[in-house]
């Protein structure tokens, strides 16, 4: 678009260029016979780059940013696989199995347990409860040295000293405040001294779960 400035001289300029046209085609004299077409000339070309220099222009589409080239993507190894551990000669879960099995020989443990015995008299209860002790028993004293966590007899008042162990005493009742704490022993606790679980035997890529095999009484 045109300034305010370039307007106002092309309305000047436009009006006498006119009168200038005019006057050549009017008889005059001979000095205003060559100054007239100069002038108008001169003027007519002042006009031209008036409008020629208000135009704007076009400016030339930047050329796109030269964009950095990628950085090279490097192959993602695979993650290495662990290696398998060695085959154990008897699993976790077979030696359990193995001492349920046990309890079930020498003290008919799992019979006593899945019995059911919501109708049976005390009596009854308390002749059956002795032979499962009894065998049981054996089965602990074999594979187990079990002694009393704390030493003194329940009921008594005890100390739990500062820096106790998580997995050795219990604290029951309104506990705050930090250690040492005082209170009534209620349980004296177990702990295992030494363990001899029995070495499970498997057949080779099996699990054991049976606990104890059904006997069948062959009729020949």
């Amino acid at each position: 678009m045109l300034r305010v400035g370039m307007k106002v001289q092309l309305l000047i300029l436009l009006p006498v260029i006119a009168v200038l046209n005019l006057l050549a085609l009017t008889p005059v004299s001979a000095q205003l016979a060559h100054f007239v077409p100069l002038t108008t000339i001169f003027l007519g070309g002042y006009a031209l780059m008036l409008v020629a220099t208000s135009v704007p222009t076009r400016a030339l589409p930047a050329s796109a940013p030269a964009t950095a080239p990628e950085p090279r993507k490097e192959p993602i190894a695979e993650p290495i696989k662990p290696e398998a551990l060695p085959a154990k000669t008897a699993s976790t879960e077979a030696a359990a199995i193995t001492f349920l099995g046990l309890l079930q020989e020498k003290g008919r443990f799992v019979d006593f347990l899945m019995e059911d015995v919501t109708e049976a008299e005390d009596a009854q209860l308390g002749s059956v409860a002795r032979i499962v002790h009894e065998g049981c028993r054996g089965v602990l004293d074999d594979c187990f040295d079990v002694k009393p966590v704390s030493t003194e007899p329940e009921g008594n008042d005890i100390t739990v000293p500062a820096g106790y162990k998580a997995d050795e005493y219990q604290l029951i009742g309104k506990v705050t405040g930090e250690a040492p704490f005082k209170g009534s022993l209620v349980h004296k606790g177990w702990r295992a001294t030494k363990v001899s679980l029995p070495r499970a035997i498997e057949a080779e890529g099996e699990e054991r779960r049976v606990i104890v095999p059904a006997q069948v009484e062959v009729k020949g």
